[in-house]
């Protein structure tokens, strides 16, 4: 009996209510005293147990003269419950997903010295995404782009990205160095400016990003390293820099 309880606390139950889904298919039309005792807990624990079960579908109440009785409905009820809790936890996610930029710009909130963060791997790079598209204001970008499309570990997400990019509008600059400079090569974003450089002029072999407050750093060799500095102050550096290299970019970039 106690296998079953517990395949069904992995399933969708916690172990009370399992014990009282359990004794009510043993003792089928039974009293709540009668199920508690049978699954050896309390009445209150009982009763609170079996309200959460009716509410799943997986008992019903009945009124007699000899008062209230519970009674289990068929097993197969547990199919239609695990279904719900699926489509509930659907729902969880589709909502997380929706305050996770609130909730990053939180955790990264600016206190009096810089915040970094470290981050390796797909998941690394997906939440420097998300920490990304939940900020505001134009971003500003130098990178090389001959890595990007030499690794597949960076093309990946990177249309659903360039997607989102695009839906939100979302305005930036970037320049690009490539061995073979080759404007057509790179995707088109209607609100960015793009400018694509000789490899030998920028001997970049990553990526340095800023928008709002926050810098994101990126290491291609040898593995792909993640890097978020969050200071107002390290930020405005960078794009100071950056607008020196924007002029510059402009003498040797190659025309769309």
């Amino acid at each position: 009996m106690h296998e079953i309880i517990q395949s069904l606390v992995h399933l969708c139950l916690t172990e009370k209510e399992a014990a009282a889904y359990v004794a009510a298919l043993r003792l089928h039309a039974a009293t709540v005293q009668m199920i508690a005792s049978r699954a050896g807990i309390n009445r209150v624990t009982a009763y609170a147990a079996l309200g959460s079960l009716s509410k799943r579908g997986l008992v019903s109440a009945h009124e007699t003269p000899g008062g209230r009785v519970f009674e289990a409905e068929t097993p197969q009820h547990l199919a239609a419950a695990l279904e719900a809790e699926k489509a509930q936890m659907a729902g969880r996610e589709h909502v997380l997903e929706g305050i996770m930029p609130m909730l990053v710009a939180l955790f990264n909130a600016e206190g009096p010295k810089p915040h970094v963060r470290f981050m390796e791997g797909e998941e690394g790079r997906e939440a420097v995404r998300r920490i990304f598209l939940g900020l505001s204001g134009e971003f500003l970008q130098i990178l090389s782009y001959d890595d990007v499309r030499e690794r597949p570990e960076l093309r990946e997400g990177q249309e659903e990205h360039l997607r989102r990019l695009e839906a939100d509008g979302v305005r930036g600059r970037a320049i690009l160095s490539m061995k073979q400079p080759d404007p057509s090569a790179v995707p088109r974003l209607p609100e960015a400016d793009v400018r694509v450089v000789p490899a030998d002029m920028i001997p970049l072999r990553g990526e340095v990003t800023v928008r709002g407050s926050m810098v994101f750093l990126y290491a291609y060799r040898p593995s792909v390293l993640s890097v978020v500095v969050t200071s107002k102050e390290i930020a405005g550096a960078v794009r100071a820099l950056f607008e020196l290299a924007w002029r510059g970019a402009r003498e040797i970039a190659v025309e769309r």
